[in-house]
C-alpha cells in the first residue's frame, strides 16, 4: 500500500470468484453494525462481565458475507456452549483468517449481514455435514475430527 521510512506499509484483501477484492477489516466493520441490530448485541454485552466466556466468531465468506460463531476453548472445556457471543468489537480480529480450519464445536450458528439472516443455529447431519444455502451455491460444512471443514460450491 505505500512505503515509510521504516519500510513497506501492506494490507491483505480477500478476493471472491470474480476477482472483486475486499477489504477485511470494512467487512468486520459491517459486520459489528449488523450484529448491533440483532439480539446477539446484549449477549456480547454480557460477555463482557466476570466469569462470562467469549465464545469465537469467524469470517468464512464473502459475497455475502458469512459469519461463523461457535463456542470458545473455555467454554468447550467447562462443557458451556449456550452464549455465543464475543467479547471484543475490533473488526480486525473478527476478520482474521487462521491457517487452519476453525475447531468444530457445538453449537454453531451463522449470521449475514447482506442477507440480514442470524444468528442461526447450524445443524449437522448424522454424517456430521451442514449445509447454509444462497442464492447462488452453498456452504458446506464437514465436521472431521475436532475440526469444521469449510468450502463454497
Amino acid at each position: 500500500m505505500g512505503k515509510t521510512f521504516y519500510g513497506d506499509i501492506w494490507k491483505s484483501f480477500w478476493v471472491d470468484d470474480s476477482g472483486q477484492e475486499y477489504d477485511p477489516e470494512e467487512i468486520g466493520k459491517q459486520v459489528w453494525n449488523y450484529i448491533a441490530t440483532t439480539s446477539l448485541a446484549q449477549s456480547i454485552e454480557n460477555a463482557k462481565q466476570p466469569g462470562q466466556s467469549c465464545a469465537q466468531m469467524q469470517i468464512i465468506a464473502v459475497n455475502p458475507v458469512i459469519v461463523l460463531l461457535y463456542p470458545s476453548e473455555h467454554q468447550r472445556l467447562q462443557g458451556v456452549g449456550q452464549n455465543l457471543s464475543n467479547g471484543t468489537r475490533h473488526p480486525l480480529e473478527l476478520a482474521w483468517t487462521p491457517d487452519a480450519a476453525p475447531i468444530f464445536a457445538e453449537p454453531m450458528q451463522w449470521l449475514s449481514p447482506e442477507l440480514k439472516a442470524g444468528p442461526t443455529d447450524i445443524v449437522f447431519s448424522d454424517a456430521g455435514v451442514a449445509e447454509i444455502l444462497l442464492k447462488t451455491g452453498k456452504i458446506k460444512l464437514v465436521h472431521t475430527e475436532d475440526r469444521c471443514q469449510i468450502t463454497r460450491e
